[in-house]
């Protein structure tokens, strides 16, 4: 296969992808990535996650905290600076995480009360 013929390949399928997200009236549609996924599923997808990289910031926490305790206790001053420091970063990408959480929980509630397809009781 020639590389012409692979261009042309290439070109086509990205065509036919541009082709997949138009709408009737030919605009392409904005929210394209959503596809069949609704908007509460789509903050459920946020909200999970938001919960994995909290648990992970929560993990790398106590791991570089541990580790710059066990420093400090060696007498090694530098190591001791530079995990104090990653632990800081991770302490403040736990609290992003944190409020990023609340917030998303707090629209995903809203979000779930206005669906009128929810029969729950």
């Amino acid at each position: 296969m020639t590389a012409d013929a692979k261009d042309y390949i290439f070109l086509s399928t990205i065509k036919e992808i541009f082709h997949s997200t138009l709408t009737p009236h030919g605009q392409t549609a904005k929210l394209a990535c959503l596809g069949k996924l609704g908007k509460v599923d789509f903050m459920r997808r946020i909200l999970l996650g938001l919960l994995f990289t909290l648990c992970i910031a929560l993990v790398s926490l106590v791991v570089t905290f541990s580790g710059s305790l066990i420093a400090s206790g060696n007498g090694d001053p530098v190591a001791t600076t530079v995990l104090q420091a990653i632990t800081m970063g991770c302490l403040v990408l736990f609290a992003i995480c944190l409020c990023l959480l609340v917030i998303t929980l707090g629209v995903y509630v809203v979000m779930q009360s206005r669906d009128p397809t929810d029969h729950s009781p």
